[in-house]
């Protein structure tokens, strides 16, 4: 009243629902649940190189050339809701957390015991790699905490790069900077 003027500053939070494209959620979850585990007869089904690359330069797992323990993960993607999708991790009791990573998980390096239970809501963004639509979907998504698929290289955000109905092909950077792969098919 009588020409007072008040400001004030709020900080605030804008939700912004991202919406799921449909060949990701078809994809992840054939319109209800799929099991994955890992693509162990692809070359390249772990693999490694520089973050700038969307390739493993530096190397990619032969077919069947890591440990039994290493390939009998069982990923569960469930759809939840017409733009929601969950995540299972069975991990059969152990999981290969690589060594220079296992700060992350509180582990020591190597095959560990990690609680992987519990159903986990992933959270899809648009990627911010430099990836391109000729070598990937440009999506991404994070499992919360320090949730991760079958491999532990200390980090929780995988770049979708290739999906098709019995094929899933992931990379994520790594706590070392470098970019990690890993390919999935269907159980």
């Amino acid at each position: 009243t009588g020409g007072a003027v008040s400001t004030f500053s709020k900080k605030i939070t804008v939700f912004r629902l991202f919406d799921i494209p449909e060949a990701i959620m078809t994809g992840l979850t054939g319109g209800t649940s799929k099991i994955w585990i890992a693509d162990k007869d692809a070359w390249g089904h772990i693999g490694v190189g520089p973050a700038t690359s969307v390739y493993p330069e530096w190397y990619g797992a032969a077919a069947n050339s890591r440990t039994a323990a290493e390939y009998d993960d069982e990923l569960t993607f469930t759809k939840t809701g017409p733009n929601s999708i969950s995540l299972v991790l069975d991990n059969k009791g152990n999981t290969f957390i690589i060594p220079d990573y296992a700060g992350y998980y509180s582990l020591a390096g190597g095959i560990n015991t990690l609680n992987t239970t519990g159903t986990k809501a992933l959270a899809f963004t648009d990627a911010t790699s430099n990836s391109t639509t000729a070598n990937s979907t440009r999506i991404k998504f994070t499992v919360p905490g320090h949730g991760l698929l079958s491999w532990g290289v200390g980090t929780n955000t995988y770049e979708i790069l290739a999906i098709t109905s019995t094929t899933l092909s992931v990379r994520s950077i790594g706590a070392d900077g470098n970019a990690w792969y890993q390919k999935f098919k269907v159980k």
